[in-house]
């Protein structure tokens, strides 16, 4: 019978039977926990957001966006301004869309309908709500989250300023046999 193991089925024949201490297989074990129990607790965060914060998606502007990645084009500044969704307090354009997508390496070129779906779905439409919701209850200022996200923050600048300082680096095989030697 098929097993999942590490997001992969595959069928597995037990040669040797042996005990094995919980601490040896607990960061595993978390993990596989984790990952069971984490979606459906963030589906119900984000369907009782949405209900709390006033939250609508323009159909016909996702439907203009669909049209756009279907025709390879690029967006005009007027287009990335259409606004995919609302929320009390904001809204999401299709700019927003595409720049979190290319940040994210999320190809939306390859059938574009589904993946503009499927992206909403998983990325876009939970990142709204659950920031909408942060906003609504001011938990961003809360002390802990907000020394966390600074961090964040402060890591991300540090590693681009990084690959900037060193994007023009280059190491010739010479130089790296002369280290190596």
């Amino acid at each position: 019978e098929p097993v999942e193991f590490n997001d992969q089925y595959g069928v597995y024949q037990v040669v040797e039977d042996s005990p094995v201490e919980l601490e040896s297989v607990l960061d595993l074990l978390t993990e596989e926990l984790y990952k069971k129990k984490v979606p459906p607790m963030l589906e119900a965060l984000v369907a009782r957001l949405r209900s709390e914060t006033e939250f609508s998606a323009d159909d016909a502007a996702i439907s203009r966006l669909v049209e756009r990645l279907e025709g390879g084009r690029t967006l005009t500044e007027a287009e990335r301004d259409d606004a995919l969704y609302r929320y009390r307090g904001g809204r999401f354009t299709a700019g927003e869309f595409v720049d979190y997508a290319a940040d994210s390496k999320v190809n939306l070129g390859s059938d574009p309908a589904e993946r503009v779906s499927w992206f909403a779905t998983k990325a876009i439409v939970p990142r709204i709500l659950l920031l909408a919701g942060a906003g609504a209850t001011d938990i961003a200022n809360e002390a802990e989250i907000a020394s966390r996200s600074k961090q964040r923050e402060e890591s991300r600048l540090l590693v681009e300023m990084r690959r900037a300082a060193v994007a023009d680096v280059l190491v010739e095989e010479g130089e790296a046999r002369q280290f190596y030697e």
